[in-house]
């Protein structure tokens, strides 16, 4: 029954091991043409239920399968089974992961979340600061030496214009 309802699933994902020999199954043959068979008609049980060798070479059902099978299948035993429901704690089913996306965050409920108290919170803040005003000062350094060039030479054009005139 394990089989056939892992066979039937369309919602779960298997462990790998399981997953590939469902994929195989599933790529061969229909599910329609896959029964249980009870144990009282199965042959294979014959096989296993450790009887003596001349007990075992009495069984008809070994040799020529369950009666049923020479019925119409319309007479076959009927699946009484839900096929659909796993069970919760089955070990080859994945466990699944929920994933959520992450709402951004503003910057200062990130610092609120992240300081438990006052004094650390106003220290970090501090430190932003400093580290704001430092690289302010150097943006604005740079712009000065970007400009420095461009006034050096206005300077320089400005007398020969003056001397032309």
């Amino acid at each position: 029954m394990t089989v056939l309802r892992y066979l039937a699933n369309e919602s779960c994902r298997f462990q790998t091991f399981v997953a590939n020999r469902i994929a195989i199954i599933r790529d061969a043959s229909c599910l329609q043409q896959w029964k249980y068979v009870n144990t009282k008609f199965n042959p294979a049980d014959c096989a296993t239920r450790g009887q003596s060798v001349k007990r075992f070479l009495q069984c008809s059902m070994w040799f020529e399968g369950p009666g049923f099978l020479s019925q119409p299948e319309t007479e076959w035993p009927q699946q009484d089974a839900d096929l659909t429901k796993l069970p919760d704690n089955d070990a080859e089913v994945k466990k699944t992961v929920l994933m959520t996306a992450e709402i951004p965050i503003s910057p200062v409920d990130r610092l609120l979340e992240h300081y438990s108290d006052w004094t650390r919170l106003k220290r970090a803040v501090a430190w932003i600061l400093v580290v704001m005003k430092r690289l302010q000062d150097r943006v604005a350094a740079s712009e000065r030496l970007k400009q420095e060039p461009a006034q050096q030479e206005l300077e320089q054009q400005e007398p020969n214009v003056l001397h032309r005139s």
